[in-house]
């Protein structure tokens, strides 16, 4: 038979219960976690300053290489564009005296959101931070899984989902970000999780590879925003990551495609001649179109990177005509167009 407790009684548990909730809660910040999608919601408080001039941009520029060579930087300052991309340099071994901090401050002081380029689920052979032998394997950490499939020299997929790679991607790569002042970062290899090596590693692994993709995507959210309530997260290409996943548009500002109408086959020498003007297949086209709505549909600015000289009012039309923003320039991104 069940009990009552007199009045007295029950508003002494109610106290000592809420006392409990709240208390907890203060201990118990909204931090990244290291568990899966439950554990991993991005922040969510409204509209930010930076958000509002994303969302306003009508123009952006994207330079990868060659930012230390002489009027680089200052050309950059002074190019009419709303936002630039570019490659934080100083992170590269042989330019650790670039002063990566002084061309944000620069750039920045021209009105320009400057987002720095990062690569989320590769490890750079050339990058200060690795350490081991580029020849001896066993030298390398276990989350590293094997060559580019793409053919990039020096890329090597990793398992992302392992706490050890997360652990170098925040700690030494997203924190010099932040450091250097950029105002967010422009997330590359995010469509690793459909490549085939990184899912056969995932079925070793016994996880989901494109789960833990958006729970990744997620925790630089929570965290980057624990560092900085302003700062942007652009995704670049794996337009279909939010298939099965509505929820992954959240932990972004924005979204950027790759040759949505035209390509280049030529990725180092800006005179190439296949470096652009190269019509991506129609199906591809309308692939991507077919998805980056989606994202528009959830409020998200669609930056276009088209590889096109000769084709350049045309790419420009034909983004401009699907809502998109578009910047037209040749594969080798050394130079601004």
């Amino acid at each position: 038979m069940r009990k009552f407790l007199p009045p007295f009684f029950s508003i002494i548990i109610v106290l000592v219960v809420v006392w409990i909730a709240t208390n907890t809660a203060e201990r118990n910040p909204s931090l990244p976690a290291s568990g899966g999608l439950e554990t991993a919601t991005p922040v969510v408080a409204g509209v930010s300053g930076q958000e509002k001039r994303l969302k306003d941009l009508k123009t952006w520029a994207c330079q990868l290489q060659g930012l230390e060579k002489k009027g680089a930087v200052a050309k950059l300052a002074a190019a009419r564009y709303g936002m630039v991309v570019v490659e934080p340099t100083c992170t590269e071994k042989g330019s650790k005296g670039f002063d990566t901090k002084r061309m944000v401050s620069r750039i920045k002081k021209s009105g320009k959101l400057v987002l720095a380029y990062v690569n989320i689920a590769e490890a750079e052979n050339w990058r200060q931070y690795w350490t081991w032998s580029l020849t001896n394997r066993t030298t390398w950490p276990t989350y590293l899984i094997n060559g580019d499939p793409d053919g990039w020299v020096g890329d090597y997929p990793v398992a992302y989902w392992d706490q050890a790679w997360q652990d170098l991607l925040f700690s030494k790569i997203i924190d010099e970000t932040l450091r250097d002042g950029f105002d967010g970062i422009y997330m590359d290899w995010v469509g690793g999780y459909d490549e085939e090596i990184v899912l056969a590693r995932a079925k070793h692994d016994q996880v989901d590879a494109h789960e833990q993709m958006v729970a990744l995507l997620s925790k630089i959210r929570q965290y980057t925003r624990s560092k900085d309530p302003d700062f942007l997260m652009i995704q670049q290409n794996a337009v279909g990551l939010h298939k099965g996943y509505p929820s992954a548009a959240d932990a972004i500002d924005g979204i950027a495609e790759e040759a949505v109408w035209y390509d280049g086959t030529a990725y180092d020498d800006w005179n190439d001649k296949n470096a652009m003007d190269i019509k991506t297949p129609p199906a591809d086209t309308k692939y991507y179109i077919q998805n980056l709505s989606v994202y528009q549909t959830a409020g998200k600015p669609v930056f276009a990177l088209e590889y096109a000289v000769k084709y350049k009012k045309e790419a420009m039309r034909l983004a401009a005509q699907h809502g998109f923003i578009a910047y037209c320039a040749r594969r080798a991104l050394s130079r601004l167009s």
